[in-house]
């Protein structure tokens, strides 16, 4: 009996298990080591985010965004918008966007950072193969980011041109004179009333013709002129290099030729006759004014003097430039060839080239004054 007590005893004490202890330190240090890494982890986030927010709040990208907008290609039209330029009404923003693209075109755009001086603010220009023809800054637009660094923004935009061109137009009185097809005003007159000798021979009260000298300066490009006459009609400028002037040219009254190139032929060829003794004083008279002093120096010249004629005839008699003052008085030009046969071979020329005044006189144009332009 004591000996089965005995066994069953060292049995019992044989069946029981110890138990493991994990080493406190253990425990502590991995608590520690995994606080280490989520607090390193939780740094690492925060030092990312703070230097991300860093990173993109310096001025440069702003600055290589702006580039990219406005220079990559080069867009004038905004330029233009953003930078407030001062141009003439005579360019306006298609004229800028011509004159600053020949500038630019075919060259490579670039830009850098320049001092600003003082203030707070970023300055770059930008440089059409090293020439520089703009130039923008950046400020602080007074917002901040999640870790309180200023943010900047596009402040001004600034181009760089230079308004050299001009033109000088001398113009009748009466006409308009158009720069890229703007009218010009009295604002640009810089001499006025310039009279031509045609004014000299007409009647008291009948505008002549005179000429006004148009200047526009401040121009970026070359400009275009063009004038409209008395009656709407385009006219031809011609330049003059010495002078640097455009001056137009009159347009002449072609109606008025047709209907009456033949009448001044006739008068032109009775002049000539009259002066021949082919015609006489009475013929003069249907086409001049005897109260006028062209007459009284026809009707009191010598005419005996001329040595008596088989024969004549006129050549290549034309009457053109037309230009009709008014109503009742108009001026035109003659030219042509009396040709005096005196014996059958022996011949005289006579070359013609007048200038005749001509106005109404009882519903009947007559010469009242006459010029030889020869």
């Amino acid at each position: 009996m004591q000996f089965h007590k005995r066994n069953r005893n060292i049995i019992q004490k044989r069946g029981k298990k110890s138990k493991f202890k994990f080493p406190l330190f253990y425990v502590i240090y991995g608590a520690l080591m995994i606080a280490a890494f989520i607090a390193i982890f939780i740094g690492l986030g925060a030092l990312s985010s703070f230097l991300y927010d860093y990173e993109n709040s310096l001025p440069k990208y702003v600055a290589e965004d702006v580039f990219q907008s406005y220079y990559n290609p080069c867009d004038f039209e905004k330029i233009f918008d953003v930078a407030d330029c001062e141009v003439s009404t005579f360019d306006g923003k298609e004229g800028f966007v011509r004159y600053m693209t020949a500038m630019t075109d075919g060259k490579e755009i670039t830009y850098r950072e320049v001092s600003a001086g003082l203030g707070e603010k970023k300055k770059y220009i930008v440089l059409a193969d090293n020439e520089k023809f703009s130039e923008f800054t950046l400020r602080k637009s007074g917002e901040k980011n999640d870790h309180r660094f200023d943010l900047w923004e596009l402040d001004t935009i600034t181009a760089f041109y230079q308004p050299s061109k001009s033109i000088l137009v001398k113009a009748l009185t009466n006409s308009t004179v158009y720069i890229n097809d703007i009218p010009l005003t009295d604002d640009y007159i810089i001499s006025e009333e310039i009279p031509t000798e045609v004014n000299k021979h007409l009647p008291e009260g009948v505008p002549g013709i005179s000429y006004i000298i148009y200047k526009v300066d401040g121009l970026l490009n070359d400009p275009v002129a063009h004038v409209l006459d008395r009656k709407e009609r385009e006219s031809t400028l011609v330049y003059d290099e010495n002078e640097e002037l455009y001056t137009e040219e009159i347009n002449y009254d072609t109606d008025w030729q047709e209907q009456f190139s033949a009448y001044v032929i006739s008068a032109a060829e009775t002049y000539a006759k009259y002066l021949t003794m082919d015609a006489s004083a009475a013929q003069l008279r249907k086409y001049f004014d005897q109260t006028s002093k062209i007459y009284f120096y026809l009707s009191t010249s010598e005419r005996y003097w001329y040595t008596p004629h088989i024969s004549f005839r006129f050549e290549g008699s034309t009457a053109f430039d037309f230009y009709a003052f008014n109503d009742d008085v108009f001026v035109c030009r003659y030219t042509g060839t009396m040709i005096v046969n005196r014996t059958v071979t022996e011949e005289y020329r006579y070359p013609m080239d007048l200038t005749f005044y001509f106005k109404k006189i009882n519903d009947v144009f007559m010469v009242y004054d006459m010029i030889n332009n020869k």
